[in-house]
């Protein structure tokens, strides 16, 4: 099973209070992977009321690999459990390092595309240089001739 926690990082917890988090006394129980108590948060003990609204948020540093749970009431009879898988990597950042290599995947394709290019024009300039290197050899073959007739007064043999 993917683990969606990585140990020893804190976990976020917000849960929306039934009633008012200031005088409905909100509180929330965290298991460990073994289902003893890890932490007990109330509101200005490790649990926060998000402005005026019915939100609260806590968080909790999970110390081993497990299925944790979180245990929500409040004095309205409001109860919310809430899971957490913990292992040694979390998808967040399994998905984050994905991220990391297909952007230097893509920087490797931008960095062979331009190596392409530059052979391309490469070969490019050692196909024209051939073409000059012909070009002049047939100008030399031609006045080579051009000297041998001058030389063999024109009748292509030398006297």
């Amino acid at each position: 099973m993917a683990k969606g926690y990585k140990v020893n990082d804190p976990i976020d917890i917000r849960i929306r209070c039934d009633g008012n988090p200031a005088s409905d006394n909100p509180t929330i129980v965290v298991y460990d992977e073994v289902d003893d108590t890890f932490a007990t948060l109330t509101i200005g003990a490790g649990l926060t009321q998000v402005g005026t609204t019915r939100l609260v948020k806590g968080v909790f540093t999970p110390d081993n690999i497990g299925e944790w749970s979180a245990y929500a009431t409040d004095d309205t009879g409001m109860e919310i459990v809430k899971g957490y898988s913990v292992g040694n990597y979390s998808i967040l950042s399994i998905g984050a390092k994905v991220a990391t290599l297909e952007a230097k995947s893509d920087a490797q394709d931008v960095q062979i595309a331009a190596n392409q290019a530059a052979v391309i024009a490469g070969q490019a300039a050692v196909a024209a240089a051939i073409t000059a290197q012909d070009a002049q050899m047939v100008a030399n073959q031609a006045a080579t001739i051009a000297a041998i007739a001058t030389l063999s007064g024109g009748g292509g043999h030398f006297a």
